[in-house]
């Protein structure tokens, strides 16, 4: 692979399509080579004796090389690296369904799904009852304290019906069918009894089974046999363009390949933006994939090296930090090769691990010693979500020691404080980075941060963070309004004129979408989400898909229970089921609410007060979240338990949030600031509100 490739992209289903596609002997498309390109080698391949390198086809080349991995192969003893791997299965013997076109069901399983995708041709997730009878198969209750979600060779798929390892067929040296068939029970008799097995040798020995075994043989015998196209690209490749000889011509050949490289995949699975930044720069400076690679423990690499140019562009800026490169600008700035071009290479080299472990250092939830921390999931998704806020961070990261203010502050709070203020409750991220990223251009003092952040607020940029005293007074829901409560309800709080309360309101409703914010309650539960899922991997981007997360956000008091509700109250407490008050992260394999169950029978059992802790829930709260079966009654009772629990156990998750990393300290409650009147400050200084 040339530096420029990107990584894997393809999902499960292309790579079963894919194989089905193989299998049946349809065309799968030519490759393109090139000639081997010095300036596009990886360090680790330089020794090695290939002499060409892919541009187009290493999606479908990764997809055919998992086939011929075998991932019970005797030889090697990297048990975690087996762990970490996924397998291609093929289904000897599948089910009648016409739900697919597959006429071989080729099935792949995962880390983050060992028990496999639905056999559709979209290859969708499997519900949580089949997940929990995939592991029932080899006697794993995922509701039990220390559940570990097992690694792929520990299961087959659950849609399968006789599986078997895709490479075990292939690996079988035998011209006839009977030899074929004996060398894989031979392979079956040197593993340790599985599950599987019992299904496989059924099929392996049923007479029944023989038309469908010599399908199968002659598939594989077709597929050994099958010529895939590979069209070199001619050597004029590495040869300057005349557009590139013209404007830059030491540059060398890379602009045909990058242009060639950009083309092709317009045509395939299209590149983000982010990733094909990510490999014209790999493309003009080759030699920075390797420290990229180490550095990104943390953050995919494609994220991380466009954080790591704006952040090298910031040296010396005061004003505001540099916007992003497109591919023209990175395109630009390669052909100048200039004293910025060198600032860039340097600092990714030398500079940005160094930042990003201090970044680290400062967010990183720790049970010991940044107890107030935040987890990886929440990092990622601050660099995603809000790229700038962690590139200020990491402009602050390799300041020197004289530019900071050294009066006690305790850091790595303020930085929690301010990157999660930002991310979740900012309404324009640039511009407040912006501010801070300038107030703090001389000297890092807290007093500078608080100070950007009070004119963040007073221009509208941030929203307006009240303190939760006053967000548990505001929010009100009076026993007696159930019937007709609404969160719009609170518009008409307050005193004086409808104009006044139109002012306050505006001060709160933006706001209380922290109502929804599932990252909150992640920090609420940090000490579970960090013991339960510790090999959570921030830096695989497939990871950051919902589906992927060894997490699902889980109802306390289950929507079913409120679905099929005929009852006066269904329509106050179908404005808080949603609510981050009313759910729980936890395991997906466990996640019980398609079952209906109420609270008090989840937290049952000998572990049930540790599953009551870890769910972030009270002693007494546990009966509010279980009175679904009699919401639809007429009496008010349950249903106000329900919503006064609820009500109760978000203002708790956000009183965490404030109160851990200290958002008094830094950002002055908005019920503060509306009492100070600006008359009274110097137009545009918040200064002494600030002190």
């Amino acid at each position: 692979m040339p530096v420029l490739q990107r990584g894997l992209v393809w999902n499960p289903a292309q790579i079963e399509l894919l194989w089905d596609s193989i299998l049946r002997g349809f065309p799968i498309g030519a490759l393109v080579l090139s000639a081997r390109i010095e300036e596009q080698e990886k360090e680790a391949d330089q020794q090695r004796g290939f002499n060409h390198h892919l541009l187009d086809g290493q999606q479908r080349c990764d997809a055919i090389a998992l086939g011929y991995k075998d991932p019970f192969r005797e030889t090697e003893t990297d048990a975690d690296k087996k762990k970490r791997e996924s397998i291609l299965w093929l289904d000897l013997n599948p089910d009648g369904d016409a739900w697919n076109t597959r006429e071989f069901l080729v099935r792949l399983t995962t880390p983050s799904h060992p028990w496999g995708y639905a056999k559709n041709d979209s290859a969708g997730n499997l519900g949580a009852n089949a997940i929990r009878d995939s592991l029932n198969t080899i006697g794993i209750d995922p509701a039990i304290e220390g559940y570990e979600r097992p690694s792929a060779v520990a299961l087959s798929p659950y849609v399968a019906v006789a599986p078997v390892p895709l490479s075990w067929l292939f690996s079988a040296q035998s011209e006839d069918q009977s030899g074929f068939w004996a060398a894989i029970k031979t392979r079956l008799d040197r593993l340790a009894l599985q599950p599987w097995h019992q299904p496989l040798r059924a099929f392996l020995s049923n007479e029944e089974g023989a038309a469908q075994r010599t399908k199968i043989f002659e598939a594989i015998r077709r597929t050994e046999l099958t010529t895939i196209i590979a069209l070199c690209a001619p050597s004029d490749l590495l040869v300057n363009s005349r557009q590139e000889s013209a404007s830059s011509p030491e540059r060398g050949n890379i602009a045909s390949i990058e242009h060639l490289f950009q083309r092709l995949n317009q045509q395939g699975t299209p590149l983000d933006g982010e990733e094909l930044a990510y490999s014209m720069i790999k493309a003009n400076w080759p030699q920075l994939a390797g420290p990229i690679d180490q550095i990104a423990q943390q953050l995919p690499a494609t994220r991380l090296i466009t954080l790591g140019i704006r952040a090298a562009l910031a040296v010396g800026e005061c004003e505001r930090l540099p916007r992003g490169l497109t591919v023209s600008g990175i395109r630009s700035l390669a052909r100048k090769n200039d004293a910025k071009t060198e600032r860039i290479y340097r600092y990714i080299k030398e500079d940005l691990g160094r930042g990003c472990q201090q970044i680290e250092t400062w967010l990183r939830y720790n049970p010991k010693h940044n107890q107030s921390g935040l987890l990886p999931v929440h990092i990622g998704s601050i660099a995603q979500g809000s790229p700038d806020v962690f590139l200020l961070l990491l402009t602050f990261a390799n300041r020197p020691e004289s530019d900071w203010v050294q009066d006690g502050t305790d850091w790595p709070k303020c930085f929690q404080a301010l990157a999660t203020a930002i991310h979740w409750f900012g309404r324009k991220k640039e511009d407040i980075t912006n501010r801070v990223f300038h107030k703090c251009a001389l000297q890092i003092s807290f007093q500078n941060i608080k100070n950007a952040l009070a004119e963040a607020i007073t221009e509208g940029d941030l929203r307006p963070l009240h303190s939760p005293d006053a967000v548990e007074g505001f929010l009100n829901v009076p026993k007696e309004d159930l019937l007709t409560w609404d969160w719009d309800q609170l518009r008409d709080q307050g005193n004086g004129t409808e104009e006044a309360k139109r002012a306050l309101w505006g001060r709160w409703e933006e706001f209380l979408w922290f109502r929804g914010q599932r990252e909150l309650l992640l920090y609420a539960q940090r000490d579970y989400i960090d013991r339960r899922f510790s090999d959570y991997d921030p830096a695989r981007k497939d990871f950051w898909k919902g589906h992927n997360r060894p997490w699902d956000f889980d109802h306390l008091l289950a929507a079913k229970y409120l679905h099929y509700c005929r009852g006066p109250y269904k329509p106050v407490c179908d404005k808080w089921v949603w609510t981050i008050g009313n759910l729980r992260a936890w395991p997906f394999e466990d996640n019980r609410s398609d079952q209906a169950q109420t609270a008090e029978n989840k937290l049952s059992g000998v572990s049930g007060d540790a599953k009551r802790i870890d769910s972030f829930l009270k002693e007494g709260e546990v009966h509010g979240f279980s009175v679904g079966e009699t919401l639809g009654g007429d009496a008010p009772d349950d249903a106000y338990a329900f919503v006064s629990t609820c009500r109760s156990r978000l203002l708790r998750i956000y009183r965490t949030w404030y109160e851990s990393v200290g958002v008094a300290d830094l950002i002055i409650p908005d019920e503060k600031m509306s009492d100070l009147s600006a008359a009274v400050l110097p137009a545009n200084d918040l200064q002494s509100l600030t002190a």
